[in-house]
């Protein structure tokens, strides 16, 4: 256990867990983590008890996303998406589609969710069929990230910098996004106009989405940008390879605080309430911060 001291706010952290990418709440109560160790863990957010460790994969877990009160799906590196009940800590089934390393998931509704891929690809698979039903092309580079920003749009961001605006309804790409100068790992929905995306290239970018535009560009971490959190109508944060966690006002535009104490890169961060945070980084530690 660590208390509050300086620059290090963390107030609790979970040693020698893997290298972690991937973090969400899944409950009130509970929140899982994925990591190179291959082990989806389960942690009490009251307690910071250890409650159980999904297994089953065999390559590292990369992303995690939950579908329903009971049901969430990981994706891992070996190119397979597993769907877990955490009611009986069971998998109920395995997806495999991908030609290479998957590198999100993204919830659409209760039956249905994205993925993207090293192959150059999205797809777009449904829990009742059990099967991909929509292959997504014409990105001619790795996607790397994808989130839903309305119920029509998945927003796709890819290893050229390129955003890729996708309608779910007409099945196709209606917008590209340019501005950043390499890949994008992140995006956050900030309000029904506006969104960030986390970049290679270490800016955050603000678009209007009904302008179809980069509005704001914020600038202030030195490495690669690997998440992005809403925390509430000013404040967002941010994670990166540099070590640091940023926090930054929306209204001011600028980052107004930076937490310390990762000694690797920060590849997840994720919300419990407005002033917790959870994250994960190739460091083998999990660490819950105040901000």
């Amino acid at each position: 256990m660590d208390s509050l001291n300086g620059k290090n706010r963390y107030f609790y952290e979970h040693k020698n867990v893997g290298k972690t990418y991937a973090i969400i709440k899944f409950s009130d109560d509970v929140y899982l983590t994925g990591s190179t160790d291959m082990k989806v863990r389960a942690y009490s957010i009251k307690s910071n008890e250890l409650l159980h460790e999904f297994e089953g994969h065999n390559d590292l877990i990369f992303r995690l996303c939950k579908m329903t009160d009971d049901i969430f799906v990981s994706c891992s590196d070996d190119k397979i998406m597993k769907i877990w009940s955490y009611g009986s800590k069971k998998c109920l089934s395995s997806f495999e589609g991908h030609d290479s390393f998957i590198t999100s998931l993204t919830r659409i509704d209760e039956d249905r969710f994205a993925t993207t891929s090293y192959d150059e690809t999205a797809k777009i698979w449904s829990l009742k069929s059990n099967s991909c039903i929509k292959v997504i092309t014409g990105f001619n580079t790795v996607v790397y990230h994808s989130t839903l920003f309305n119920n029509d749009t998945i927003l796709f961001g890819c290893k050229v910098g390129i955003v890729h605006l996708y309608s779910i309804e007409k099945e196709s790409i209606f917008c590209k996004l340019e501005g950043h100068k390499s890949a994008v790992y992140a995006f956050c929905k900030i309000d029904e106009d506006i969104f960030l995306s986390g970049s290679d290239d270490s800016d955050i970018r603000a678009w209007s989405f009904k302008d179809q535009k980069c509005v704001h560009n914020y600038q202030s971490h030195t490495d690669k940008v690997f998440d992005l959190v809403k925390m509430n109508d000013d404040i967002f944060i941010s994670s990166s390879a540099d070590l640091s966690i940023k926090v930054w006002s929306i209204n001011e535009k600028k980052c107004i605080d930076t937490l310390l104490g990762h000694k690797g890169c920060i590849r997840a961060i994720c919300r419990i309430d407005e002033r917790t945070i959870i994250s994960g980084a190739k460091d083998d530690t999990v660490k819950l911060w105040y901000i």
